[in-house]
């Protein structure tokens, strides 16, 4: 009685229960069963074939610029790019982390594409487990894979594979190493010597002096070289560069434009220095038989306003120049002037009166050797100021060249062509001197 009442209870209790519960159950699984099923998504560059596509395009990208580099190396193109060497801890640095990123970036590619590829064939190849395991394990980097084919003298699964991913993982090792070696910088000389004629300032080198039985020969040749060869001068103006003269500077030209690169030749520069005539040698213009007279031994020629004209020459070593345009210093200061009587052609009644000498400055220049235009030229002379001073000669030893186109300079100057340019001045306008 007692053991029929509890086993009742018992029942009672239970079955509700255990129907609910398998209800439950039933349900989920239909609501699983239900459910809609998504595969996971995977980004383009994973797909078989854009990581097949990748691997063939970067390793021969691989191959081809090794190609390029070895074309370059054996032709010697290397050495056509130059840096000066102010820039090379620059340019040594920029190359070579230039090289090493790059490096580490297209290997870092490399092993992604080849990795991801090695292992979607090992999941899809049929083999045992472990071989599986060993194949992917491999290629989480050097160690590992070494490790792994340390593995392979106790359970052979996958040698083959696995000491191809020791391989590869180590030539990429290497390529990373050896990458930013490829590039360096090397200091060379690149200057060398080179025997070529040139052509350069000519020499009349038999010593010119009133008493060599020689001088009127050697003048006349100089003075036919000067009619024949100096017509252009005068129209050398405003810094016009051409080929063997820059400003007042000639430089020898090389015979030849067959060699590439720069060359180092001689030049010559004509630095004039101007001064104001003094006041010890001036006095007023007489005008006498049809010219006037500087101090009754000097021949001024009539002229007009806005004109430089020199006087005869009556030293070889320097030239006086008489003008009617206002010639000043820096400092806006005139220099000496002088009276005309009578004026010439009634406008001019009084001109401005300098004396001017010429020495030689030896220059180097450094020129292209193919268009032999100019780079460099040292050392320079140019004149940036001026003040106007007394004329005074420069010292023998300095004048002195021993080539009497040099020495004699001003005989060759006043026989040079006169100057065909046109007259433009008007009576406001006045000139500077840097001299």
């Amino acid at each position: 009685m007692h053991s029929s009442d509890l086993h009742s209870r018992y029942s009672d209790d239970i079955s509700p229960y255990e129907e609910v519960s398998t209800d439950t159950l039933l349900d989920s699984a239909i609501s699983l069963l239900q459910m809609p099923h998504k595969g996971l998504k995977r980004s383009w560059f994973t797909t078989p074939n854009v990581l097949r596509l990748s691997s063939l395009v970067f390793h021969s990208a691989l191959v081809v610029i090794h190609l390029a580099l070895v074309g370059i190396w054996s032709r010697g193109l290397e050495h056509r790019f130059t840096v000066a060497l102010e820039n090379e801890k620059v340019a040594s640095f920029l190359i070579t982390a230039t090289s090493t990123a790059f490096g580490t970036i297209y290997s870092a590619i490399l092993v992604f594409v080849t990795q991801a590829l090695s292992r979607r064939r090992s999941l899809q190849k049929d083999q045992v487990l472990t071989a599986t395991h060993d194949n992917a394990a491999a290629w989480a980097g050097i160690g590992a894979a070494l490790l792994h084919l340390w593995y392979q003298k106790a359970v052979r699964a996958s040698l083959g594979r696995t000491l191809t991913a020791v391989l590869y993982l180590m030539t990429i090792s290497g390529l990373h190493i050896t990458i930013s070696s490829l590039f360096s910088l090397v200091t060379f000389n690149s200057s060398r010597s080179f025997l070529s004629a040139t052509i350069g300032l000519p020499a009349f080198n038999p010593a010119f002096t009133v008493t060599n039985s020689r001088m009127p020969s050697q003048r006349d040749e100089m003075l036919v070289y000067v009619a024949d060869s100096l017509y252009f001068l005068p129209s050398v103006l405003d810094s016009t560069t051409s080929l063997g003269l820059q400003d007042g500077s000639l430089y020898d030209m090389l015979d030849s434009d067959a060699l590439s690169g720069n060359a180092t030749v001689d030049a010559s520069g004509f630095n004039i220095t101007c001064g104001s005539v003094p006041e010890e040698d001036r006095s007023p213009l007489v005008y006498r038989d049809g010219v006037w007279w500087q101090n009754s031994n000097q021949i001024i020629y009539s002229t007009q306003v806005g004109i430089i004209s020199a006087m005869p020459p009556t030293d070889s070593d320097s030239v006086v120049l008489y003008s009617t345009i206002p010639i000043v210093d820096s400092s806006g200061k005139s220099g000496s002037w002088v009276d005309v009587i009578p004026p010439m052609n009634t406008s001019v009644s009084s001109i401005q009166l300098l004396q001017c000498s010429l020495t030689l400055v030896r220059q180097l220049a450094t020129v292209d050797a193919q268009s032999h235009k100019i780079q460099t030229i040292e050392p320079s002379f140019k004149k940036n100021t001026s003040t106007w001073l007394p004329y005074a000669a420069p010292h023998s030893n300095v004048t002195a060249d021993g080539n009497v186109f040099i020495d004699t300079w001003a005989l060759w100057y006043g026989a040079m062509p006169s100057s065909d340019f046109m007259l433009d001045y008007s009576g406001s306008e006045t000139a500077t001197v840097l001299a």
